[in-house]
């Protein structure tokens, strides 16, 4: 079964059925990425190297868990932490692709 879904910029999400298990695409910008054994694999022509043949490298190192960022920031800390907006827009994306999943079609975001 594919699960679509919609988000800004005709970015689509598609999860199983399309050759890759969970990868993300966008039909507008014509890239794919996905993750295959653990490892990102990027395919764009718009990003040198991104041909899908090897992992995509290197990434950033992963930060603690958001709950301990939270912490640190209210002792004080510099830390990377999302702005409200953005946050509520991820919510909105994350309700659009549920419903997307459930109905098995296109959702667009209630922005």
């Amino acid at each position: 079964a594919e699960v679509l879904g919609r988000g800004r910029g005709d970015a689509g999400g598609r999860l199983g059925g399309s050759g890759q298990p969970g990868d993300l695409r966008s039909q507008r910008h014509r890239w794919v990425a996905y993750i295959l054994n653990g490892e990102l694999f990027v395919i764009s022509p718009k990003l040198e190297g991104a041909d899908g043949k090897a992992p995509w490298q290197p990434l950033p190192e992963a930060l603690p868990h958001a709950f301990e960022l939270f912490l640190d920031a209210l002792e004080g800390k510099d830390v990377p932490l999302v702005s409200a907006c953005e946050a509520a827009d991820r919510n909105i994306v994350m309700e659009a692709l549920y419903k997307a999943a459930k109905g098995h079609c296109w959702e667009r975001p209630a922005y």
